[in-house]
């Protein structure tokens, strides 16, 4: 996948360290790679620089875990600087203690929005089923709870700053990196 979005193509050996050392224990999810070149115009008491952002998702066992790291890189002018720079771990915010990954509450985050897996819909639909009401507002009910489900068997969660009308939306990552990062479901076979 290489598109302006997510730069897969353009990871090189210092990123896949990183990437490596998050996966170790866990299962591969996904993962998001921006290149923001638009920083030097917003930040005036530092030379000119853009910025990497890494985004790694894995999972271990039910639970969804996850890490932000970001990178400044000077411009050649400034290269001395280079020297110092490497990626930082944005999470977990307290500072108190070191952690590679946090939590990431990836499942409620898309029942919050309505995302359900095949499972979990059929049990509500036959709990709000039992509700002695018309059928036509159970239906209301139903809808307005579950907008839509998936199959993780036939479907992945990935990473893009476009949310795609093609993919069902999950929810948006932390507001921490420089675009808004989406998390969405595709069909594992696009």
């Amino acid at each position: 996948m290489n598109n302006e979005n997510n730069l897969i193509n353009y990871i090189g050996s210092n990123e896949m360290k990183i990437i490596n050392e998050c996966v170790k224990d866990y299962d591969f999810v996904t993962l998001y790679y921006y290149i923001d070149s638009n920083t030097h115009s917003s930040n005036l008491f530092e030379p000119p620089y853009i910025t990497y952002e890494l985004i790694v998702l894995v999972k271990n066992k039910d639970k969804y875990m996850t890490q932000a790291f970001t990178k400044k890189r000077y411009i050649s002018e400034f290269s001395p600087l280079n020297i110092n720079e490497t990626y930082n771990q944005l999470f977990p915010l307290d500072f108190t203690s070191y952690k590679l990954l946090i939590e990431y509450p990836l499942i409620d985050i898309g029942k919050n929005n309505g995302l359900y897996t095949l499972k979990e819909a059929h049990e509500l639909k036959k709990i709000i089923k039992k509700i002695d009401l018309p059928n036509e507002i159970l239906n209301l009910v139903i809808s307005y709870i579950i907008n839509d489900t998936y199959d993780l068997e036939e479907e992945e969660f990935f990473f893009t700053n476009k949310r795609s009308n093609s993919c069902k939306f999950v929810g948006e990552y932390y507001n921490i990196l420089s675009k808004k990062v989406f998390i969405q479901l595709r069909n594992k076979k696009d």
